[in-house]
């Protein structure tokens, strides 16, 4: 990822914390990711093994949505296993650590505008044709999800 006011920004995400190059980068405000443009967003494995985003047709290259897209994309299998009761509660986003976590994945965006009245949203298109909808604002706004 790039930042607009640094030439290089590195976060790395794992199952038990999140880093970042960015000093000012902090989890009790992640407002603050609408400063940045997301450049390159991969996943890496314990082997060293790299996967991008397989973007669809018409999906902006560009986008705040890469980092949920590219969660989506990867844990497939194991999100759509999940029951529709550990879907709707599934932790998506805040604001801080002190905000209310907006949990939920949706199989259409009209079912998430039954419990999020916003338009901030990401559509990602399962192998199987499905839709997976889950609420998102900027780049950092789905940490809690990945």
């Amino acid at each position: 990822m790039t930042d607009q006011k640094q030439d290089k920004f590195e976060m790395v995400i794992t199952a038990d914390d999140i880093t970042s190059t960015d000093s000012e980068f902090t989890l009790n405000n992640l407002r603050l990711g609408d400063a940045y443009k997301p450049i390159d967003i991969v996943f890496q494995k314990n082997t060293g093994e790299t996967i991008e985003r397989q973007r669809e047709k018409g999906e902006h290259q560009v986008s705040n949505q890469k980092i949920p897209r590219l969660t989506c994309q990867i844990f497939q299998k194991q999100l759509k296993a999940l029951s529709p009761r550990e879907k709707k509660a599934f932790p998506i986003c805040r604001d801080s650590l002190s905000s209310e976590v907006i949990r939920g994945i949706y199989p259409s965006k009209e079912t998430l505008k039954e419990y999020e009245n916003d338009f901030r949203s990401v559509t990602y298109t399962c192998s199987d044709g499905s839709l997976m909808v889950l609420y998102c604002w900027n780049i950092f706004s789905t940490l809690i999800f990945v």
